[in-house]
């Protein structure tokens, strides 16, 4: 009995934060490590992906599509001409993603004092509470 007692006791100790023993600095996660974690996360990656797309000036190649005619007897083709740019903004679209995200997360619910409120009594600060 007194032996699991003496056990517990030693392990009480050991498991105090004075009595732990830390981590070289060399092992120690550096600021650096954690800002290239954050960079290369997929969520990082795909805003920037969306962010980057852009039509550069002065490249516009033009590409012809054959579309069935349909004003006449919809036996022939009728070539429609696109320019990449055309493409390349119907992706840039996807930048409203970041201006309701930023609407939201910015809103009058999402400040410090609601969030506090929020925690405080169990619930999730959104829009929705």
């Amino acid at each position: 009995m007194e032996l699991q007692q003496s056990a517990r006791e030693e392990e009480m100790e050991l498991a105090h934060p004075e009595n732990q023993i830390k981590a070289p600095k060399i092992f120690q996660e550096s600021q650096f490590s954690k800002f290239l974690t954050l960079i290369f996360s997929w969520e990082f990656l795909f805003e920037f992906t969306i962010l980057a797309i852009h039509s550069p000036p002065g490249w516009d190649k033009e590409y012809t599509f054959y579309f069935l005619n349909m004003l006449t007897n919809k036996d022939t083709y009728m070539p429609v001409p696109y320019f990449a740019s055309d493409f390349i903004f119907a992706l840039m679209f996807l930048r409203l993603y970041f201006l309701i995200r930023t609407l939201l997360n910015f809103s009058l619910y999402a400040d410090l004092y609601a969030k506090k409120i929020c925690t405080k009594y169990g619930f999730e600060e959104s829009i929705g509470f």
